[in-house]
């Protein structure tokens, strides 16, 4: 039995590969989608689309460290937020300010700050969440609290290997059909794409032996200590969680439900 994996094994994508890098393109669109018809306070707060869109265009860049988006983009995140929406509010009638632009009430602040809150924590940690944290240090922090990390870890590694088995199949299949032309016959047609088949099964069957020389490599007879601790930074998903942890208090307070 191997006692160790190579660096492209199963578990080796477990701590490079960011969550948001990791989903399809349909569970991105249902990430910014979902939340937006899910809540009942977004339909009286039609910006809310547009911090969506923007976080949509910062996700698209390269992802740094939670420090990175924190120092960078926070404050621009909050002012783009604020001045955007304060400005056309000011003109139409529904003030921020209800006095003048430069002499603001008490009222108007707190309206302000708010909107500022919700502005930032939101496209923040969002932001955050899906583009600088990873598997690894999210399984991490649960494993350092205690948590049993077993099943997550298993979970998550056994969907990485079927998307990489899944994406082998689609593409071995699509090389060899077209080598198997009508004018091989129906029974070479047959017996080329048999030949296929019993190869792609071969794969299937060193892809999962893969993993699980991976999985008694890594620990699951010393409790299963998966992850690499030296390259784990727990704060780069607690961060942005409390960002959406404090839009979600901010909101709540201003609607009146505590």
């Amino acid at each position: 039995m191997k006692s160790d994996w190579a660096p492209n094994s199963a578990l080796s994508g477990l701590s490079r590969v960011g969550l948001w890098d990791s989903c399809s393109t349909k569970c991105k669109i249902c990430l910014f989608l979902i939340p937006s018809m899910a809540i009942p306070w977004f339909q009286h707060w039609p910006w809310v689309g547009s911090i969506w869109l923007v976080a949509l265009a910062l996700l698209s860049t390269t992802r740094p460290n939670w420090f990175w988006w924190a120092v960078r983009f926070l404050p621009l995140a909050g002012s783009v937020a604020f001045f955007a929406f304060w400005l056309p509010w000011t003109v139409a009638g529904d003030f921020l300010w209800p006095d003048a632009w430069y002499s603001p009430t008490k009222e108007g602040l707190h309206r302000g700050l708010l909107l500022w809150l919700k502005g930032t924590g939101l496209a923040m940690g969002f932001l955050g969440l899906c583009r600088a944290a990873t598997a690894n240090e999210i399984f991490f922090t649960f494993q350092s609290v205690g948590f049993p990390v077993v099943p997550l870890c298993v979970i998550w590694i056994t969907l990485q290997q079927t998307n990489r088995l899944l994406a082998d199949w689609r593409r071995t299949m699509q090389a060899h059909r077209a080598r198997s032309t009508p004018a091989m016959g129906n029974i070479e047609q047959t017996r080329f794409m048999a030949r296929v088949w019993a190869q792609l099964l071969v794969r299937s069957q060193k892809r999962t032996e893969e993993l699980t020389y991976a999985l008694q490599a890594r620990g699951f007879r010393r409790r299963f200590f998966i992850l690499n601790k030296r390259t784990a930074n727990p704060f780069t998903w607690i961060f942005p969680v409390g960002l959406v942890v404090l839009f979600g208090l901010v909101a709540i307070w201003e609607l009146g439900w505590l």
